[in-house]
C-alpha cells in the first residue's frame, strides 16, 4: 500500500516530517484498526522496527538523529528525491502488530487504569 514519503518515514523514523494524520494511517494498517493517539506511542518502535525489516532502504530513529524542527522540511526533501513522494509498503505489513488488543486495553498498559476516563458517545435523546 502507497503512503506518502513524510508519514512512512514519520513512522520510521520517530520523527514528525509532515501532518500527523498520515502517521495515524500507517500506524492503522499495521495494526489493523483505527490507531489512536496512544497507540502510536505503544506500536511506534515495533512499527519502526517492522518497516525497516521490510524496508531495509528506509531511515530509522538513528538515521534521523540530525533532523530538528529547523531542518526537517529540507531532510524530507533530500529524502523524497531518494524514494519518491510515496513509498509503498508491501502487503505483509498490513495487520502485522495486530494482536487484538481495543484501544482501551493499550491504554490500561500504559497508565494506571484509575486514571483512564472512558467517554461514550451516544445518540442524543
Amino acid at each position: 500500500m502507497k503512503f506518502s514519503t513524510a508519514d512512512v518515514l514519520g513512522t520510521s523514523t520517530g520523527r514528525l516530517l509532515g501532518d500527523i494524520g498520515g502517521i495515524y494511517k500507517v500506524i492503522s494498517f499495521m495494526i489493523g484498526r483505527d490507531a489512536y493517539t496512544h497507540d502510536l506511542a505503544f506500536y511506534g518502535r515495533q512499527a519502526s522496527r517492522a518497516i525497516k525489516a521490510a524496508r531495509p532502504d528506509l531511515p530509522v530513529e538513528a538515521d534521523a538523529e540530525h533532523v530538528t524542527s529547523e531542518n526537517y522540511r529540507q531532510c524530507l526533501a533530500d529524502w523524497m528525491k531518494q524514494f519518491g513522494a510515496e513509498i509503498d509498503l508491501p502487503d505483509s505489513l498490513r495487520d502485522c502488530l495486530t494482536d487484538d488488543k481495543s484501544a482501551m486495553q493499550t491504554l490500561t498498559e500504559m497508565v494506571d487504569p484509575k486514571k483512564i476516563i472512558p467517554i461514550s458517545v451516544g445518540k442524543s435523546k
